[in-house]
């Protein structure tokens, strides 16, 4: 019997307006070079051969490993590529350069053109800097130091910090520090409104911008006041015209509302924070000179006002006295 070779040709059929292709194409054999090499009329990833190929995956395969080449980065696969960079945090991260984030990332934060600019201190830039302070205590904060130009030395979680100088007048509204003019702080009494404060010098010698009074002193920083604009209806004698949780006290020049601190003092007792509101009401905080002490207020005019002793002069007052 004679052995029989059966051929299989492969041609083109034509039927109903179709063109059929038989035989096996192989297989996509590259899923990333935008060539159909297969020739069946699917390139790359829309081939089903591809299917199962990684760079045809959905972005952000968390497979622990970041692929930019497939899209990934830190905001959309942040499992794989980790959390996204933070614009502020003093850290030049990756995907921050200098013109997206200049603040992390400055091209050269010492240029050395004899300015002390934003960014440039005494440390990082002493031919620009030379001669200030740093800002770093209750002190600088005081005097302004060691800031670079269009910033001011305000005060921190601990010591003090540069910051952004704003332009929101003193004793206004603020809804951030930048907000603030310099040696001025967005502070609030009641944790609800806050305003541009002028600091003062509650130890010292203190002054302050158009008709405020230095007041109660910052949290933490006890040599650091702050300028507060007196209510023209606020009897510090009689403890009216403030609403609760404030009460009157008598200040440097005048009298004004404050948010009386957690624990007062009372008369004859140290003084809360150094500060005003560090006494219960119908006192203030005065230094006789044997420390800060809660000391009863009194209205010059009668003497009204004291438990005890008479109503004595204040220097910077003519119409509230203390008693002693």
């Amino acid at each position: 019997m004679r052995n029989l070779r059966l051929v299989v040709v492969c041609t083109a059929i034509f039927a109903l307006g179709s063109v059929v292709s038989c035989g096996d194409d192989g297989g996509e054999t590259n899923c990333t070079d935008q060539v159909d090499n297969d020739g069946d009329g699917y390139t790359d990833c829309a081939d089903s051969d591809c299917d199962s190929n990684q760079a045809c995956q959905t972005v952000c395969n968390n497979n622990n490993l970041c692929e930019p080449a497939l899209g990934e980065n830190a905001t959309n696969c942040a499992n794989d590529c980790g959390t996204a960079p933070v614009c502020g945090d003093g850290n030049c991260d990756a995907g921050e350069d200098s013109t997206s984030c200049p603040a992390d990332c400055p091209v050269n934060p010492c240029n050395n053109d004899g300015t002390c600019d934003a960014g440039e201190t005494v440390t990082n830039c002493p031919n620009d800097c030379a001669g200030s302070d740093e800002c770093l205590a209750d002190s600088d904060v005081l005097a302004d130091n060691g800031c670079g130009t269009g910033e001011t030395c305000d005060v921190g979680q601990t010591g003090a910090a540069c910051r952004a100088t704003g332009s929101v007048a003193d004793y206004a509204v603020c809804t951030a520090p930048t907000d603030c003019g310099a040696s001025t702080g967005c502070m609030s009494f009641d944790g609800t409104v806050f305003n541009c404060l002028p600091y003062c010098d509650i130890q010292g010698t203190p002054t302050c911008p158009g008709t405020g009074v230095c007041s109660a002193a910052v949290q933490d920083h006890a040599t650091i006041g702050l300028c507060l604009e007196p209510s023209d209806e606020c009897d510090p004698v009689e403890n009216t015209g403030c609403t609760a949780p404030d009460a009157c006290y008598i200040v440097a020049t005048g009298a004004s509302c404050a948010e009386t601190t957690a624990n007062p003092g009372a008369p004859g007792s140290p003084c809360e924070d150094e500060s005003p509101s560090g006494c219960v009401a119908g006192s203030s905080c005065f230094d006789p000179g044997t420390g800060w002490t809660c000391i009863e207020v009194c209205l010059l005019s009668d003497g009204s006002g004291c438990a005890s002793g008479t109503c004595q002069d204040l220097i910077s007052s003519t119409t509230y006295g203390v008693c002693q």
